[in-house]
């Protein structure tokens, strides 16, 4: 079986990192944190991705610009990262 798409979940703030923004757009390298999930899954010919954001990491949507592809989905009620689904 072929996987053709992928569910990256971004909700959380990430409070513990004290980094200043949500864990996925910390900076790690040269790249942040998230865009190394993103390019690993576009090389395996992934291309229909999925983002779960909230209110908490909204500065996610930034990436729409890097990849246009993608589609963003916020959770408003934050329950875990299965009450997504």
């Amino acid at each position: 079986m072929l996987i053709n798409r992928a569910v990256i979940t971004a909700a959380g703030a990430g409070s513990r990192m004290k980094s200043g923004s949500s864990k996925p757009m910390t900076m790690v390298g040269n790249k942040k944190l998230i865009q190394y999930g993103i390019d690993a899954l576009l090389s395996y010919g992934i291309n229909e991705i999925y983002i779960i954001y909230s209110k908490y990491s909204e500065d996610v949507l930034q990436l729409k610009e890097i990849y246009p592809n993608i589609d963003f989905i916020k959770q408003e009620t934050l329950n875990g990262s299965l009450s997504t689904f």
